[in-house]
């Protein structure tokens, strides 16, 4: 049994510190990817990939978007860079600016929530079970 690092166990570091540490221990050795999270995201709002990707501002296809970079901020290590170019834009701000609203939508907005969290409880059981095989 493979023992992880804890940042509980070192009081001292400052949370900034906490912040990198959580994130190079995931748990899991295998990280999802962007593609994945596109796939996943596309099956649970009901929208292709290809729409995702494409510059249109129909609603419900900006809310996949959205939350594909929300899923991909949480569940990878990608930039903000990374994400938005993951997602067919070219600015970083793009993917900070979505990643804000899809927070904040989470909070206001129920349909969303449901459809967020549906995504999110699916990348969770992949990568919980891609630790069980590595384990």
């Amino acid at each position: 049994m493979r023992v992880k690092p804890n940042f509980y166990t070192y009081p001292g570091l400052k949370t900034h510190a906490q912040i990198q540490i959580r994130r190079k221990v995931r748990w899991g050795m295998k990280e999802l990817t962007a593609d994945e999270i596109l796939g996943i995201v596309s099956d649970v709002f009901d929208v292709s990939q290809e729409d995702i990707l494409s510059p249109s501002r129909v609603h419900i296809i900006h809310r996949a978007r959205t939350a594909a970079q929300a899923l991909m901020r949480h569940f990878t290590m990608l930039t903000f860079n990374e994400i938005a170019k993951a997602v067919g834009r070219g600015h970083h701000a793009t993917a900070i600016h979505n990643i804000n609203q899809s927070t904040n939508w989470i909070v206001s907005y129920d349909e969303y929530r449901k459809y967020y969290q549906k995504a999110f409880d699916y990348c969770t059981l992949i990568k919980q079970q891609s630790y069980e095989q590595t384990s």
